[in-house]
Order: structure tokens, then C-alpha cells, then sequence
């Protein structure tokens, strides 16, 4: 067998070795629990006759997952190495029938004090080379070395493959040497790049404090950038490596942005190795970075309190977002062979560019509409108006969408109803019911009456005026009475009821209604909440404002109302004195007639 020198070997060698290194780490006297190790490494190796081939090594190991300070002993390692069908021809070549040699493996323990390299002959005895086609195996038998750990090893350590000398011997069939180059020859193989060659990983423990003793993983977080409105987690393992239970007393949030984390954990208590976590989440706000500490008191007796450093960014993700005004438009009852023209606002609510895309107008009766805007791109708060045109070929019901696309993040695609109202036959005229919710504030007792009604109207479409029938549903609110004999400050409950004088008439003008309401006002019933009790003292069927109430509604300023739909109204009134309601009429006077009354009101047409 030829003698060889490895002293420049290449520097990636077979796992064979690698297995090798990893049972030096078996304990002297077999007291640690050992793991099975394994690994699959691919090698390409310089044959005779046949060139560079690739080989597989499958190699096992039983390796502790801890090892303490100490000596090592020698432990068994197993190689399974597949040989190309290649391999199998070249021997054939030189007769060859049986194959035998050693391997000088390697490998390279990596620890806390500093890396160990080992040597390990593994034998590899003599194997028939079997007959037939295909790959075939060889085995390689060894024992590793033992190794030293010291103190200065505690922590964790890595065992690595690296490289391998081949040293082969093949025999003939009657037991000579076969013919050269395939009798006696040397193979420096090289591990393929890209494959992970770890074999193993272990821990090396310190020595065990008799006090408890806190450890802390990690000893600092930091989140990043992290966009605001989101959240980012993260967590923080507590562990006890002494020998006496550790108790953890508290886990708080302090600095300079405690409300920016919150904590979540189950630590009460730890005895030796256990451990416990502390789940972090970060919710950033605002745009400066924002820190805190978590604070962790513990029975540690010499750290009796840990601070663990948290850390963040946050950062706005500015983006583009549409609103329309308004999101529908009913044009209401347009005679044919007239046209008329609603205006619908795009804005850009986000704060990035809002691109709009495209503005078309689709649906059933599309042709009957048209839009024309200026609408490209809006900035940040910009705005741009779009402009629809319904043109009346027929006394029917007509419906189509106008369809808005942009950038938006959020409802790239906004769909606006468009709608129209047949007349049903009338020469003008339109019979429109409308429901009435609101509320009148009355000034000399600071008292609010709720309101419900409808209004019953005959609209002209023309002249754009009205005339109604107006009912209002009885109300009862409570007022406070600022004198009654002896008594201030109590409160009193009035039942009011509404009587119409008049017609209400009104008139759009500029999409602007401007509205007359003259009506009675009965006060029913008024009782007055004294020592918990309720008594009445006024009121009745007689009981009513000496001179009919007129009330003016208007339009609320930068709002439109329009007759077949609704809008809101709003408008001030005086409240005359009461009168024929018992001999508390004075006393109902001073909280409840008067000037400077408000009104306010939502019309919203209804349709059968």
C-alpha cells in the first residue's frame, strides 16, 4: 500500500470524517444520552481511467445533544458510500474483483475556545466487486479520536465535514495486485459545492450556580420600519440555568414610549432550565422613532432586574384615495324634449397622486346621458367635477351608471347611479309624499321636541313651487322650569300637539327651497316631576298658542333640495304666549313661548 502525505489536501473532504469527528464527542464512560446524526453528501473524485466521478456518502452517528467539560472516548462510525456504474467498468478493466484501502477523513469541531481538527482512518475492507449493471456500495468502517473540552468550550458547538484521502488496493481474482493504474492508487476528493456539511450541533454547559440565575434571549429588539396601522410581534425567552427555582416577580413596559408595546406572558415561576416567554407587539404611530424598555424583576440575586431594549420606526404608506359627491343622482321627472344637468365632485382624500383613469357612462339607458369633466390627475385635497346631462326623449323611467376609474387603493372603481321618474301622465303637476324627521330647540328653557311627520304636496314642475297638506305626529319633551313657587331648576314634561292653519308653500329657486309652514301648537298635557312623582299642571284640549306659529325653512347653506328627492331644511320662529291652559298658564308661558325657537328637518320623498 502506497505511503501518502495530506498536508495539502483540498480543502472539502468526505462526511465520512465528519462522522468521525461527530462521535468523539460521546462521553468517556457513556453517560450522555446520544442522538442519531446523519448526513448525505455528494463528492466528485479523480479515478483512474475513468475520470472525475461523483460519489455519495450516507453517513451515520449516534452524538450527544450535550456534552460536558471533559475527555471524550473513541465511538463507531458507519459510511455507506455509492459508486457510479462508471467505477464498476474501470475496475472490469483491470480485472479487478475485489476493492479494499483506507480513507484519512476529517472534519472539524468548531467550539467557543477554539476549533479542534481530527484525523480518522477509516478502514475499508475488502469487497467483492459485485456483478451486474448500476451503482453499488462501499462501506467504510471506523472509531473517532477523543477530543478535550475545557470551560472556555461552554456553549454550543458545530461539527463539520470537510475533507477525505482515498488510499486503494483491488485485487484479481487469484489474489494479486489487478494491472495498473487500477491496482494501487491515491483519490483526493472534493465536496460539490452549495450543500450544507454540518453534521451535528451540541451544547458544552457550565457549571450549575446554586442560586437561581436569570438569562435572557434576546438582550435587545429592535422592530424596523414598521407602517403605521399595522402591527409587528416578536418575543423574549426567560430562563432559569442556576439550581434554585426562579420566581419571576413582575414584567413591565417603561421609557419613553411605553403605550407603543404591549406584553403578553405566562412567567410566575422557573426551576433549572425551564424557560417561559414574553410575547412583545409593537404598534407604531406617528412618524419619530419610538423606544421603550421591558423591565424584568426576577429572584435573580445578583440581576435582580433585566432591561430588555425595544425599538421602532414607523412609517406612513401614503396612498391615493377617491370620494364622490354625491354617490347617486336622481334627476326626477324631466319632460321629453328637455334636457337637464347634475354635477358629480371626484376628490382625492388620500396623499398620493390620484390618477383618474377613465370616466364612461354604461347601463341599460347609457345613450341617454352624457358626461363631460376635466378630471386627469388631483392631488393631495384637489378636486374635479364632473358634469352629466340627461337628455329626455321619453316619458319613461330611465336608469344607467357612470362609472369612475382611478389608482385608488382602495374602490378603484366607483359606479354612481343615474335615474330619472316617468310623470305618470300629469301636465306638469307631480303629487310627491315626503317623510319628515327632526327636531325644534325651544330657547327660553333650553327643551328639544323631536319631530316626525309627512308632508303631502302638489309639485309644479314649471314653475318649480309647491302647496301642501303638512302633518306632524305628536311629541312630548322635557323643559326645565327655572321658577315654580319654591321649587328651581325642576324639570317638567309637556305633550304638544300639532294643528295645520294653512297650506305649506314653498319654491326651488337655484336648487334652493325657501318654505312657509303656519300651524297651531296645542300643548296637551304638562307634568311636572316633583319628590319623584309626576303632576300635572296645565294643559288640556283648549290649551294652544294664542295666534297661529309661521315658520319659515330654508335650505342650509352650500346644500341643495330637490323636489322629487328631499334635503334638509332649517329655519327660527317666535313662540306665542299660551293660552286657556288652567292656572299655571304664566308659569307654562316662561319656559315655553317666546323668540329666537330653531327648527330642523330632513325631507326624503317617498315612492310607491
Amino acid at each position: 500500500m502506497k505511503k501518502h502525505s495530506h498536508d495539502n489536501r483540498p480543502s472539502l473532504r468526505s462526511a465520512i470524517a465528519a462522522a468521525a469527528a461527530g462521535t468523539a464527542l460521546i462521553v468517556a464512560g457513556g453517560t450522555a444520552t446520544a442522538e442519531e446524526a446523519s448526513l448525505t453528501l455528494d463528492y466528485e473524485c479523480p479515478l483512474p481511467l475513468i475520470g472525475n466521478q461523483i460519489i455519495t456518502a450516507n453517513i451515520t452517528a449516534e452524538i450527544p445533544a450535550e456534552q460536558p467539560v471533559g475527555d471524550t472516548e473513541q465511538f463507531a462510525i458507519t459510511a455507506i458510500n455509492v459508486l457510479p456504474a462508471d467505477v464498476r467498468a474501470g475496475l472490469a478493466v483491470g480485472r479487478a474483483t475485489t476493492i479494499a484501502g483506507v480513507a484519512i477523513a476529517s472534519s472539524t469541531v468548531e467550539l467557543v475556545g477554539g476549533d479542534q481538527e481530527l484525523d480518522v482512518a477509516l478502514d475499508i475492507p475488502e469487497t467483492a466487486v459485485p456483478e451486474g449493471e448500476g451503482d453499488f456500495e462501499l462501506t467504510a468502517l471506523g472509531n473517532a479520536p477523543s477530543i478535550t473540552l475545557t470551560e472556555s468550550d461552554v456553549g454550543q458547538g458545530v461539527i463539520r465535514v470537510e475533507d477525505l484521502f482515498l488510499d486503494i488496493i483491488t485485487r484479481e481474482e487469484d489474489g494479486s495486485i489487478a494491472i495498473q493504474p487500477i491496482g494501487e492508487f491515491t483519490s483526493q476528493c472534493q465536496q460539490l459545492p452549495g450543500q450544507d456539511n454540518v453534521l451535528h450541533t451540541f451544547t458544552v454547559p457550565g457549571p450549575i450556580d446554586d442560586d437561581p440565575k436569570i438569562s435572557v434571549n434576546p438582550d435587545t429588539i429592535d422592530f424596523g420600519t414598521v407602517q403605521a396601522g399595522l402591527t409587528e410581534e416578536a418575543s423574549i425567552s426567560i430562563s432559569n440555568t442556576g439550581a434554585m427555582e426562579l420566581g419571576i416577580h413582575n414584567i413591565t413596559l417603561a421609557g419613553n414610549d411605553p403605550d407603543a408595546f404591549m406584553l403578553s406572558h405566562d412567567c410566575t415561576s422557573l426551576t433549572n432550565g425551564q424557560s417561559c416567554t414574553v410575547a412583545v407587539v409593537y404598534y407604531p404611530e406617528g412618524d419619530q422613532p419610538q423606544n421603550a424598555h421591558v423591565i424584568i424583576e426576577s429572584g435573580d440575586p445578583e440581576t435582580p432586574v433585566k432591561e430588555v431594549p425595544l425599538s421602532g420606526q414607523p412609517v406612513a404608506v401614503v396612498l391615493p384615495e377617491i370620494a364622490v359627491d354625491p354617490d347617486a343622482i336622481n334627476f326626477g321627472i324631466v319632460e321629453p324634449g328637455s334636457s337637464t344637468q347634475e354635477t358629480v365632485t371626484i376628490s382625492n382624500a388620500g396623499g398620493q397622486d390620484l390618477v383618474i383613469e377613465g370616466i364612461a357612462i354604461d347601463g341599460e339607458h347609457a345613450g341617454d346621458f352624457t358626461q363631460t369633466s376635466d378630471c386627469t390627475t388631483l392631488a393631495e385635497d384637489a378636486s374635479c367635477n364632473v358634469t352629466v346631462t340627461y337628455q329626455s326623449s321619453i316619458d319613461e323611467d330611465r336608469n344607467a351608471v357612470l362609472i369612475i376609474t382611478s389608482n385608488a387603493n382602495e374602490e378603484a372603481v366607483k359606479e354612481i347611479p343615474l335615474s330619472t321618474q316617468e310623470s305618470g301622465g300629469s301636465t306638469g303637476i307631480v303629487d310627491v309624499v315626503q317623510s319628515i324627521v327632526g327636531e325644534t330647540f325651544i330657547a327660553s328653557s333650553g327643551g328639544i321636541l323631536p319631530l316626525e311627520g309627512h308632508i303631502e304636496a302638489a309639485f309644479e314642475l314649471s314653475s318649480q313651487t309647491f302647496e301642501g297638506d303638512l302633518h306632524l305626529e305628536p311629541t312630548a319633551g322635557s323643559f326645565a322650569v327655572s321658577d315654580f313657587f319654591l321649587f328651581r331648576g325642576i324639570k317638567a314634561t309637556a305633550k304638544v300637539a300639532f294643528e295645520q292653519v294653512e297650506e305649506t308653500t314653498g319654491a326651488i329657486v337655484d336648487d334652493k327651497l325657501t318654505a312657509t309652514s303656519v300651524v297651531n301648537v296645542q300643548v296637551k298635557q304638562v307634568d311636572l316631576g316633583l319628590f319623584g312623582l309626576g303632576f300635572k299642571i296645565g294643559g288640556g284640549e283648549d290649551c294652544r298658542t294664542m295666534d297661529p306659529v309661521t315658520i319659515e325653512l330654508n335650505s342650509p347653506a352650500g346644500e341643495t333640495f330637490e323636489a322629487l328627492a328631499g334635503g334638509n331644511l332649517e329655519g327660527t320662529y317666535d313662540l306665542p304666549p299660551l293660552e286657556n291652559c288652567g292656572i299655571f298658564t304664566d308659569t307654562l308661558n316662561d319656559f315655553m313661548s317666546g323668540p329666537g325657537n330653531t327648527i330642523e328637518l330632513t325631507l326624503t320623498a317617498e315612492f310607491d
